[in-house]
């Protein structure tokens, strides 16, 4: 059937409906009107009439004009508008089923008989208070008159407040209705995964066309991104499903409805005789009032005003179903009633390209019925509860930050069941060091304690150190030169510095003497050293570990007179670019700052750990809102990588969960970017020095997924990170082989060994050699460079495979039985 009034496509993501024409708003605004006048009392209601009659010489002949053009339109399309539909109702149609003249005899022969399911969820603040679903259900069960050949049944829909859940069954207990309870399980909820299939590509968080949006449409993209475990958590469609199988086995008529339903006498009467009036349809659309507040729950309306999302009553022999792909928020119920051929101005809200879409029009639609109305409870938050377009729009925003809110909080509880403590070290093993701490014979311990007498002999170290200083002229900021920009010695002050691609400036090597005049070697010396007394304090308990370890910390970090600005502005300059400051790469600088905070936790300090800290704050909220933060977030190469794994370390040591979250989401969505599906990093392989860099990036995926499972994150059901397993496989199949990409220096092998070990310990299983599991003839110790952990080896379970402590070589019975797998820690 031809549409008289079609939608409009300006591209993707942008159709706009008639709703949306300025016909349509004039229209909307005039029906307002009329409500207002309709509803309103006293001196109020005089002034909408007053306003209604200045403007009726204007509307007056439009809606003249409008009455002769739906009479000639209803004539030449006769099936466009059907039996007592309210004006907003538009009606297409699809091919007849086929229908069995007998079966159709035998149901309408059946006597009208109703089950009334309200479907009970929870509260989602902002968009409903908190406790109003149980005062509605009160509200029900207290006003709503009892009705003739209807049941009314409940369906309790994973209700997560057991002390209201106990207080709504009591409710329908004494009131003798039949209920269903549809519990809520946090450990199933733990397995359901993030959704990044329907955005435009795995990593477009990260784009410019991501950046571009809208900050409402932003949030409705990450929310997309939670689509499947908003399906799980609000059950909205899976629930009215179960309540229209519920209703069959006890009626002819079934009204699957929300919670917040409500009747009058005058309301069910005319639902009971629309539908026996019209007695072919299979289905009844039944509009819905909105009532912002319960107390006008017995205000007279018209049908015609009750323009909200309409409820749908089904026959029992009704096929068609609610689609539980769609989430709540994202047209669930309305998917159904397009499906049908219904539409209205609840339709007519903007899709986003990562919508599902909707099925076409299905046979039977034509079988769809208009009955009566019915009254939609208070929400608790009346500002929201407005008409019109700005309302809708408010409830959508509230809705959508509702959803997010109530799915990150579940998250939340479900990372703290399995683990996360921001007081237990994330990366190293405590089992380990206290083993070490018994035996202290072992290998481990007495390299350990080597590199920290080490340290004993040197700093504290302070940014202040420096002989040079920032563009800035304070001392107190962190400031290093970019690694491969040269003065140009063609002019006359240097600047701006020259790229010199893989030449690295002096002043830029870490620990060569030209360094000293800038800071990247004494953060690095705080890092390592201050790891390693923290370490060695867990393992011996020698009070100078301990001590030197704060005063590192301290002097860095915390003393008025010394410490370092919260932010890297100044990291990686190139003197003469970008007003010099710093470049998104410096903040690689505070890659080790993790494994830092573990010792932290182990000095076991409170005033230390508090300081740090007051501290710590405001350098994450710099990564998060400086430019280059955001720029080394949204780096498809290591950078993003190292970004996340020092926001989510910081954010672990702070309990803010919140930031860890994102930035397992942010981790989610780049492992396609960073494998491809044979296990290869193209982003590094560009680079020179390919094999270097794709070790660097692997060590620091190895990093950040020892931190999400220490915290409890359920990597095992998140598809995206069997990348990282392939990834392992791709780059260990290399080792002892001739690099077969560009490589521009000398690789060392050792570096295999620990990725091979540190994936093996988070239960990745890869292949291992004989003499990798003879942990004790290992380096315990890289370049910073080459991005693993200091003392790797402690980050593995003390019972590993072979000589994990250095006591005893493998026997060959032995190497022959880890060869092979590394299998996962218990």
């Amino acid at each position: 059937m031809l549409d008289p009034w079609p939608d409009i496509d300006y591209g993707p993501g942008h159709t706009v409906t008639r709703g949306k024409c300025m016909a349509s708003k004039a229209k909307t605004f005039f029906y307002q009107l009329l409500r207002n006048v309709r509803s309103k009392q006293g001196v109020e209601r005089i002034g909408w009439i007053a306003v209604l009659v200045l403007l009726l010489p204007v509307a007056l002949p439009i809606l003249i004009a409008k009455m002769l053009v739906k009479a000639v339109l209803s004539r030449l399309f006769p099936d466009y508008y059907r039996g007592n539909a309210p004006y907003f109702v538009k009606r297409a149609t699809a091919s007849a089923p086929d229908i069995d003249p007998v079966a159709e005899d035998a149901a309408r022969a059946l006597p009208d008989t109703y089950a009334l399911i309200r479907i009970v969820g929870n509260d989602l603040p902002p968009r409903h208070a908190l406790g109003q679903s149980l005062q509605n259900v009160e509200f029900i069960l207290e006003n709503e008159p009892e009705f003739e050949n209807c049941q009314k049944m409940w369906v309790l829909n994973r209700i997560r407040d057991a002390d209201q859940e106990r207080r709504l069954i009591a409710a329908f207990e004494a009131a003798g209705h039949a209920y269903k309870r549809l519990p809520f399980v946090l450990d199933d909820y733990a397995e359901v995964p993030l959704d990044l299939t329907k955005l435009p590509s795995a990593d477009y968080i990260f784009t410019d066309a991501f950046e571009q949006l809208e900050e409402e449409q932003k949030h409705r993209a990450i929310a997309s991104i939670y689509r499947h475990k908003n399906i799980h958590v609000m059950h909205n469609n899976g629930s009215r499903n179960i309540a229209l199988d519920w209703g069959r086995e006890n009626a002819k008529w079934v009204l699957p409805w929300d919670g917040n339903c409500f009747l009058t006498v005058e309301d069910w009467a005319s639902v009971v005789k629309d539908i026996q009036e019209q007695q072919a349809c299979r289905y009844f659309v039944v509009p819905m009032a909105r009532l912002g507040s319960n107390k006008k729950a017995f205000d007279t309306w018209d049908p015609r005003d009750a323009s909200e999302e309409p409820q749908i009553a089904f026959r029992f022999d009704a096929k068609e179903r609610f689609d539980e792909r769609f989430p709540y928020g994202r047209r669930p119920k309305v998917e159904l009633l397009v499906r049908l051929g219904v539409k209205g101005p609840w339709s007519t809200g903007r899709m986003d390209p990562w919508d599902l879409d909707s099925t076409p029009l299905v046979p039977g639609s034509h079988l769809v019925g208009n009955a009566g109305m019915v009254r939609r409870l208070a929400s608790g938050q009346a500002q929201l509860e407005v008409g019109g377009a700005q309302g809708q729009r408010d409830r959508t925003y509230a809705r959508n930050d509702a959803i997010v809110a109530q799915l990150k909080s579940l998250d939340h509880q479900v990372i703290e069941r399995r683990g996360f403590d921001p007081r237990v070290p994330v990366f190293y093993d405590t089992e380990t060091l206290a083993r070490l701490g018994q035996e202290p014979t072992l290998d481990h311990r007495k390299r350990l304690r080597e590199a920290a007498d080490t340290a004993l002999g040197r700093g504290p170290f302070s940014v202040f150190d420096k002989t040079e200083t920032a563009p800035s002229g304070d001392k107190a900021d962190y400031l290093e030169l970019a690694p491969y920009w040269w003065p140009d010695s063609q002019r006359k002050d240097g600047t701006p510095y020259i790229r010199r691609t893989e030449e690295r400036l002096p002043d830029t090597v870490l620990y060569a003497p030209e360094s000293d005049a800038f800071d990247r070697t004494r953060l690095q010396h705080v890092f390592d050293d201050a790891t390693a007394c923290s370490l060695a304090w867990a393992v011996s308990g020698a009070p100078q570990y301990r001590d030197h370890a704060r005063q590192l910390i301290k002097a860095w970090f915390l003393k008025q007179e010394t410490a370092m600005t919260p932010h890297l502005r100044y990291a990686q300059v190139r003197r003469g670019h970008n007003g010099n400051t710093g470049d998104k790469a410096g903040i690689i600088a505070f890659k080790d700052i993790g494994y830092l905070l573990d010792g932290v936790r182990m000095l076991d300090d409170p005033d230390l750990s508090a300081d740090l800290a007051d501290w710590l704050r405001p350098y994450r909220d710099w990564l998060l809102n400086s430019a280059q933060g955001k720029g080394a977030r949204s780096s498809a190469n290591s950078l993003g990588v190292f970004y996340d794994l020092q926001l989510g370390s910081i954010a672990a040591f702070l309990d803010d969960a919140d930031t860890l979250m994102d930035c397992y989401l942010n981790s989610t969505a780049r492992l396609k970017t960073h494998f491809d599906d044979e296990g290869g990093q193209p982003q590094e392989l560009q680079r020179p020095g390919g094999q270097h860099h794709c070790a660097f990036n692997l060590g620091g995926w190895l990093s950040l997924y020892r931190l999400y499972q220490s915290c409890g994150f359920a990597l095992e059901h998140q598809p995206e990170f069997a990348r990282l397993h392939k990834g392992v496989a791709w780059f260990l199949s290399h080792r002892g082989a001739e690099w077969p990409h560009a490589q521009g220096s000398d690789f060392d092998e050792d570096r295999c060994t620990a990725l091979a070990m540190l994936a093996g310990g988070v239960g990745i299983e890869v292949a291992v050699r004989a003499g990798d599991s003879d942990i004790a003839r290992q380096k315990p110790r890289f370049h910073p460079h080459d991005g693993l952990p200091g003392f790797w080896p402690l980050m593995l379970g003390a019972d590993r495979a072979g000589s994990v402590m250095g006591r005893t070589p493998a026997t060959p019975q032995h190497v022959d039985a880890v060869e092979g797998t590394a299998k996962a820690l218990p």
